[in-house]
C-alpha cells in the first residue's frame, strides 16, 4: 500500500508549495457577512449551521480561534443570565417568605379573640365599600317638567302643555338626567324647563305656590343661563339653603331677546325667609347684579306691571 502510494507520488507532475496555497484559497468557502455578524452576537450555537455544515479542513487557526472565542463569550453571557435569574428568584422567594410571616403576625392565634378596635375598623371598613356602590339618595324627590309657551294656541289655558319628564330622588339619577337632556341654550324660544319638589306643580294655582313669588335672575344674551341654572340645580338638591323648606323650585324660560331663571318660593310674606334665599342664591351662582322678588298674586294681576317685593 505505502509503494503505491509512493509510486503515485513520484510519477504525479511536481508542485510547488505557491500552487498548493493557491488551490487551498480557491476551494475555501467564503463566509456571508450575516453568518459573521450572527457569529459575533450568537443567539444559540445549535441556530448557526455554520459549525455543523462548515468544512473545517479549510479553516486557519484564526478562524477556529474566532470561532472558539464566540463560542466562549455565549457560554458566558449564558451563565450570566442563569445567575441573574437565580438571584431574582431567591428575592422572590424571600419576599414570599417574608409576606407569609407577616400574615401570620397579624393572624390571631387559636383561641385568642381579637381586639374590639380591629373589628370595628374591619366593618367600618366594609361598610365603607359597600357605601361607594349604593346610590346617594337627595333629601326630597324632584320633577324636571317641559312647556313650550311658543306652540301653545291662543284658546289653551296657561300651564295645560306643562309635560312631566322625570322624578329623580338620588345623586346619580340626577346627573343621567341632566346629562341628557337639553340645557337652555340648546332650548328652542318660548321654552320654559322646570325643577320642582315632587307633588308641586309649576303652576301660579298650585295650593302650595299660590301664596308665594319668584326671584329672577335676567340675561339679556342667549348662552348665558346654562352655569346659573346648574348651579341653581345643585344649590337646591343639594340643600345648600338656610330656608330650603320655603322653595318649591326652579325654571328657566327661554326667549328670544333674553334668558330668565327664577326660583319659586312658598310664602311671599316671609320676609326673612325671602331675604336669606335671594342673597345666598347669588352668592352660590356668583352672581354681582341686583335682582328682585315678585309676588304671583302680583304677577297674575298686574303681568309685566308688578312691582318688586324686594331687592338684594
Amino acid at each position: 500500500m505505502a509503494a503505491a502510494m509512493v509510486e503515485e507520488r513520484r510519477k504525479s507532475p511536481r508542485r510547488g508549495k505557491r500552487w498548493w496555497e493557491s488551490q487551498r484559497r480557491r476551494e475555501r468557502p467564503t463566509l456571508p457577512i450575516r453568518l459573521l455578524s450572527d457569529l459575533l452576537l450568537p443567539r444559540s450555537l445549535g441556530d448557526h449551521y455554520v459549525f455543523r455544515a462548515l468544512p473545517l479542513g479549510f479553516l486557519s487557526f484564526a478562524d477556529l480561534g474566532f470561532i472558539s472565542c464566540c463560542v466562549f463569550r455565549y457560554l458566558l453571557s449564558m451563565a450570566e443570565e442563569g445567575a441573574a435569574l437565580v438571584k431574582a428568584g431567591l428575592a422572590e422567594e424571600k419576599g414570599l417568605e417574608r409576606e407569609g410571616e407577616v400574615a401570620a403576625e397579624e393572624l390571631p392565634e387559636e383561641g385568642e379573640i381579637e381586639d374590639e378596635e380591629s373589628l370595628e375598623d374591619s366593618s367600618e371598613s366594609k361598610k365603607g365599600g359597600l357605601a361607594s356602590m349604593l346610590p346617594h339618595p337627595l333629601e326630597h324627590s324632584w320633577t324636571f317638567w317641559y312647556d313650550n309657551a311658543s306652540g301653545k294656541s291662543k284658546q289653551i289655558a296657561w300651564g295645560s302643555s306643562i309635560r312631566l319628564i322625570h322624578t329623580f330622588n338620588t345623586v346619580e339619577d340626577f346627573w343621567s338626567l341632566y346629562n341628557n337632556i337639553h340645557h337652555p341654550s340648546k332650548l328652542v324660544n318660548g321654552a320654559d324647563l322646570y325643577c320642582f319638589k315632587h307633588k308641586i306643580e309649576p303652576k301660579w294655582e298650585d295650593p302650595v305656590c299660590a301664596n308665594g313669588g319668584k326671584w329672577t335672575i335676567t340675561m339679556t344674551s342667549r348662552g348665558k343661563s346654562d352655569t346659573i341654572w346648574l348651579y341653581t340645580l345643585l344649590a337646591m338638591i343639594g340643600e345648600q339653603f338656610d330656608y330650603g323648606d320655603e322653595i318649591c323650585g326652579a325654571v328657566v324660560n327661554v326667549r328670544s331677546r333674553q334668558e330668565k331663571v327664577s326660583i319659586w318660593t312658598k310664602n311671599a310674606f316671609n320676609e326673612a325667609a325671602q331675604i336669606s334665599i335671594g342673597k345666598q342664591w347669588k352668592e352660590l351662582v356668583d352672581y354681582k347684579e341686583q335682582i328682585g322678588f315678585i309676588t304671583h298674586d302680583d304677577s297674575m294681576k298686574l303681568d309685566k306691571g308688578a312691582k318688586i317685593k324686594y331687592a338684594v
